[in-house]
């Protein structure tokens, strides 16, 4: 496998208080599916969490973990709390 960059742009919008969320990769590489996508930021977040165990994070890897859970169940016990745009080039 190749090494595969994505990143992560958060642009705050004042007017609304909401936040836009970007994802991206860099224009010379190849894009990747949504799914795997996915799963690569995924294996990202696990990889955080379990960090708080080797370092002081200041709250225990497992109450992370159900904070980010419970952030994705609220996520998406709406659809007024996101709006989806995606391009190619994003994704």
């Amino acid at each position: 496998m190749d090494k595969i960059e994505v990143s992560v742009l958060i642009i705050p919008d004042v007017d609304s208080g909401m936040v836009n969320i970007k994802i991206n990769f860099p224009s010379d590489q190849n894009t990747i599916s949504i799914k795997d996508t996915a799963h690569i930021l995924t294996a990202g977040i696990s990889t955080l969490i379990k960090s708080c165990s080797q370092y002081d994070c200041g709250i225990k890897d497992y109450e992370l973990m159900k904070e980010v859970i419970d952030q994705l169940n609220s996520e998406f016990s709406s659809t007024d709390n996101y709006d989806i745009k995606l391009t190619k080039k994003e994704i």
